[in-house]
């Protein structure tokens, strides 16, 4: 993206459409939130767009706005914050396929991580071979 001006967008937009072979001519709707380089009346690119398409309307999106909404009521309730930062966690971990194997290694070795689970042994998939953990 070249800049972020209303003008700069459009012209982006316009580049990729051509790319695609496709017109803006033919498009019958677009949609933003209301941040102003997007949706200003007078040079944003919705009124660009309208400019080359009249017949192409614009539709408030409110995904922005809803987004904020679920920020602040998780925000407000700490079971739903330490969840949700639980999740984070979590996610964050298995991501990292280095340290699922270093936990199942170690689980492996651990007492206690034997007495609730029937998995005899963990088996990590590598070019083709399999190999215990």
């Amino acid at each position: 993206m070249k800049e972020s001006s209303a003008e700069g967008l459009f012209n982006t937009l316009q580049e990729i459409l051509k790319e695609s072979s496709l017109s803006l001519k033919d498009a019958v709707g677009q949609s933003y939130d209301g941040a102003s380089v997007m949706t200003g009346k007078y040079i944003g690119v919705k009124t660009l767009v309208q400019q080359v398409n009249p017949q192409c309307i614009f539709i408030w999106t409110f995904d922005h706005v809803r987004n904020l909404v679920i920020m602040e009521a998780c925000g407000s309730s700490l079971a739903a914050k330490s969840l949700f930062g639980a999740l984070e966690k979590l996610y964050a971990f298995f991501r990292n396929r280095e340290s699922v194997v270093t936990f199942l290694k170690r689980s492996k070795r651990n007492p206690i991580f034997n007495k609730f689970t029937d998995h005899k042994e963990y088996r990590q998939q590598d070019g083709g071979h399999t190999r215990k953990l």
